[in-house]
C-alpha cells in the first residue's frame, strides 16, 4: 500500500454526529414551528387587530427578521476557529428571549 495514499475512511463519530445533527435540526423545526409567523403568530394578530395589512407585515419582517442576521453572523464567524461557542451563546441568548418573551 502507498504510504502517501490519503485515508478517505470516515471520523469514527461521523454516524453519531449526523444523527445528533438530523435530531437537533428536526426538534429545532418543530419549535421553531410554534413561533413561526405563518402559523401562530399569523392567528394572533389577525384575530388580536382584524388588519390584513398587520398580517401580511409580520409574516414578511419574520422572514426577513430570521435571513437578515444570518448574512452577517456567517461573515463574523468565518475567521473564528472554533464556531461552536459563539452557535451554543447565540442559541442560549435566543432561548432566554423567548421564555422573556413567554413570561
Amino acid at each position: 500500500m502507498n504510504e502517501d495514499a490519503i485515508d478517505t475512511s470516515p471520523p469514527p463519530d461521523a454516524r453519531r454526529n449526523f444523527i445528533l445533527c438530523v435530531a437537533n435540526g428536526g426538534l429545532v423545526m418543530m419549535g421553531a414551528a410554534f413561533f413561526s409567523p405563518g402559523t401562530v403568530l399569523a392567528a394572533l394578530a389577525q384575530r388580536l387587530t382584524g388588519s390584513t395589512v398587520c398580517v401580511g407585515l409580520l409574516v414578511s419582517l419574520g422572514q426577513v427578521g430570521f435571513t437578515w442576521p444570518q448574512l452577517f453572523a456567517g461573515n463574523l464567524v468565518e475567521p473564528f476557529k472554533r464556531k461552536m461557542p459563539v452557535y451554543a451563546a447565540l442559541a442560549t441568548s435566543r432561548a432566554l428571549v423567548l421564555f422573556t418573551l413567554a413570561a
